[in-house]
């Protein structure tokens, strides 16, 4: 099954094209890297698909359910994503355990699943041990964990990463990748990260294509 089925995308800022007619395929479970240089729209790309922005024309379907276009809108909370910006805005004011936990206020879990749950997470990307510290007292690469944590909390269907190891070093970033790619294999999780770095798909274990004049084309 597709995970993601996007056709023909179009969305235009001030009356120019940032994404004219881009198409993409992502079946359950699969990686998927898009990667290009600033400005080309991969970030309008993961906003469309997240439900954040309303394309123009085109249409989004998500696992086989449509999620925009012809007058149909599904909103971002009932999307089963987890999204990973390219600035983490974590809240400045919780800690990062307080940060992870907050993506699962809507739950029904109980307080002490939800901590459990969020504990694990941080765990996962090697920061459990900073659950207590506010955003200010991290560096960036811990900054950038912590939002890693907070974006598979929730067990989401989908992930949208927005260049996902930044602030991160290669050799964290490739642990990290690491640790991710054995939590998405067993979750059976759909992953478009978009990138600056050819680097991040081969760590990531991930298919990669190519941004250009605001359509998807194969990398060369």
């Amino acid at each position: 099954m597709e995970a993601i089925l996007a056709r023909s995308l179009t969305k235009l800022f001030d009356r120019l094209p940032v994404l004219d007619g881009a198409s993409l395929s992502v079946p359950e479970g699969q990686r998927l890297v898009v990667f290009g240089p600033t400005g080309v729209g991969k970030t309008t790309l993961l906003f469309i698909l997240a439900g954040l922005v309303r394309p123009d024309a085109g249409e989004v379907s998500l696992f086989g359910t449509k999620a925009s276009g012809n007058g149909r809108f599904i909103p971002p909370e009932a999307r089963s994503i987890g999204m990973v910006f390219q600035r983490a805005l974590l809240w400045p004011h919780m800690s990062a355990l307080q940060n992870v936990e907050f993506a699962l206020c809507q739950s029904l879990l109980s307080r002490l699943e939800r901590r459990r749950k969020a504990l694990e997470a941080l765990a996962l990307f090697g920061v459990d041990g900073l659950a207590s510290r506010r955003p200010d007292t991290l560096s960036g690469g811990q900054i950038q964990r912590v939002a890693l944590a907070r974006s598979i909390v929730a067990s989401p269907r989908i992930l949208l990463w927005d260049e996902p190891f930044t602030g991160l070093d290669a050799a964290t970033r490739n642990v990290v990748a690491a640790c991710a790619v054995d939590f998405m294999q067993k979750a059976r999780t759909t992953l478009v990260a978009v990138s600056h770095h050819l680097e991040d798909a081969g760590a990531l274990l991930a298919k990669c294509v190519r941004m250009e004049g605001g359509r998807i084309v194969p990398l060369a």
